[in-house]
């Protein structure tokens, strides 16, 4: 063989290398081209759930702070309407007790309480408008007529009295108010019924 022909086969064996080394190539960079494709799919999908979570996340939190902020709300609602009905009821009983019909019901009030009275003398305290309607009222009995103080040294208007023995070992309290206070409870738990039945719970 010839220098020439040397050459040639030498050319044309670097030939068949360089091809197949630039086939290798290429068919490693569709590889890499494709797996750097499904990872750009594979985080943009990562992408797309982690959005959606958050999203999702975001739209709870800020359900939840509404519902939230509604049973705030309704709670307020519920407690000051309950204020302004005991608020009506206080200002019935104290047109009660500056109505005409005043002296019959004070005159049921001490009747209702006689037989709890203490023996020997009694101390009655009550408004300066009712004291002089009770003392027809006690008979014969010894007693004492005191005014009584409601709040911040005032009298209180809602009539009524209180009852007890010089010792303060028995007393027996009658007032109007304190009728409504007693029956706070139950009057809350009807009003519960009457005004938020059926409310729905947020």
């Amino acid at each position: 063989m010839g220098y020439e022909e040397l050459i040639r086969d030498l050319e044309r064996e670097a030939g068949r290398k360089k091809e197949a080394v630039l086939t290798a190539a290429r068919e490693e960079a569709r590889q890499i081209i494709a797996d750097a494709m499904q990872q750009c799919d594979r985080l943009e999908q990562e992408f797309q759930d982690t959005i959606a979570r958050d999203l999702e996340h975001e739209r709870v939190r800020l359900l939840n702070r509404a519902r939230r902020e509604a049973r705030m709300k309704l709670a307020e609602v519920k407690s000051e309407l309950v204020r302004n009905v005991f608020a009506r009821l206080e200002e019935k009983l104290k047109a009660v007790a500056a109505g005409k019909r005043y002296p019959s019901v004070l005159e049921r009030l001490v009747n209702e309480t006689r037989p709890e009275w203490p023996p020997g003398e009694i101390i009655l305290r009550a408004d300066s408008k009712t004291l002089p309607l009770l003392k027809p009222l006690i008979e014969s009995r010894a007693a004492r007529y005191e005014p009584m103080e409601g709040t911040a040294g005032r009298e209180d208007p809602c009539g009524g009295f209180e009852l007890s023995d010089p010792a303060g070992r028995v007393t027996i309290l009658n007032t109007f108010r304190s009728r409504l206070d007693k029956a706070r409870p139950d009057l809350r738990v009807e009003m519960n019924r009457l005004l938020f039945e059926g409310t729905p719970a947020r």
